[in-house]
């Protein structure tokens, strides 16, 4: 999820990474008619798995992958458009998307749309590959060394027994941070959600700059609480880290990442055999080996230590950039 300035800032550290980035090997931003070119934002282990795939049942195209930061591939193509050397977007945040939507290919005419969940579709030119989920979680020893039990609700955690163990990732500065905030405004309206965090702060032992430091901060020990992705938290559990996942019953805050063809590029063939086998195959294969948080209506994937049964949080207008920047301002941690 991002802000304007969030945008922009991603935006002109694009246009400077622009003039450093070597293109692939061998590529124009025209290649031969069988030839694709995906810039994925998405992580390493993610990319090699579909890769692996793609190359195995689309043996006759040749399809090549890059990696590029989710606001450096929106950076390009916000300035690149249909002059882009990749065809197809890949993993990018859909509030990102939706900025570039303007070098971006209608999906809709090619694809039922209405097989993904209905919070996801949010655009005709995204197609959607995976719901990120966020939530809270304890530290066991922390909590039992202090002979505390493990919050059950959000209210829960305004307690002052949690004084000095919560952490939480600033919304200005961290897209989880700011999930958490939005689903908290869709569930008690921005006075009722300003209010909540004026109380929480009173607990907060730091409102860190990622989603990423207070997963590891928490394992470590170093507060009894933090606000981060369900699946890089589940990854710590199965390493050996004391941690427990508080799914609260008020709703799992997510964003969602998505899929889309670069304006310019949809006159090939072997674009759109690519995007089939992402809508037919692909997303379907991401959610059974990484992320199975539910994407499509008719979806029923499970990964062992990850969470079922998950209750999502409202996340409506998640994606309106003017509304975020309203709240940002409004946030004042």
């Amino acid at each position: 999820m991002i802000t304007r300035r969030q945008f922009v800032s991603g935006l002109a550290a694009g246009v400077a990474a622009y003039g450093l980035a070597a293109p692939l090997a061998g590529c124009s931003s025209r290649g031969a008619d069988n030839q694709v070119i995906i810039y994925s934002s998405c992580e390493g282990n993610r990319n090699e798995n579909l890769m692996t795939a793609i190359r195995s049942e689309l043996p006759d195209l040749d399809v090549r992958l890059k990696y590029m930061s989710t606001g450096n591939l929106a950076a390009r193509l916000k300035m690149e458009g249909a002059s882009a050397e990749f065809d197809i977007a890949l993993g990018v945040e859909a509030g990102y998307l939706r900025a570039a939507e303007d070098s971006l290919v209608p999906l809709a005419d090619r694809f039922d749309l209405s097989t993904f969940a209905d919070d996801l579709v949010i655009s005709d030119k995204i197609m959607p590959l995976t719901r990120e989920c966020g939530c809270f979680a304890h530290n066991t020893q922390v909590l039992a060394r202090a002979g505390i039990a493990a919050p059950t609700g959000l209210d829960d955690l305004l307690n002052p027994r949690f004084r000095g163990l919560v952490t939480m990732p600033n919304p200005k500065a961290s897209s989880t941070g700011y999930n958490f905030y939005y689903s908290m405004v869709n569930l008690l309206g921005l006075d009722g959600a300003l209010n909540y965090f004026d109380s929480l702060a009173q607990n907060v032992y730091q409102f860190t700059s990622s989603g990423g430091a207070p997963a590891s901060a928490l394992t470590r020990g170093e507060a009894g609480l933090g606000l981060s992705l369900v699946f890089e938290l589940v990854n710590e559990r199965n390493d050996g880290a004391p941690t427990e996942l508080d799914l609260f019953p008020e709703g799992v805050p997510w964003t969602m990442n998505g899929i889309a063809v670069v304006k310019g590029h949809e006159d090939r063939q072997a674009v759109w055999d690519v995007m089939q086998w992402f809508y037919s195959r692909g997303i379907l294969l991401d959610k059974q080996a990484f992320v199975p948080d539910q994407v499509f209506k008719d979806q029923h994937t499970t990964i062992e230590g990850y969470p079922t049964n998950i209750t999502y949080a409202n996340m409506d207008g998640l994606f309106d950039v003017d509304l975020k920047e309203r709240l940002l301002d409004a946030w004042k941690y």
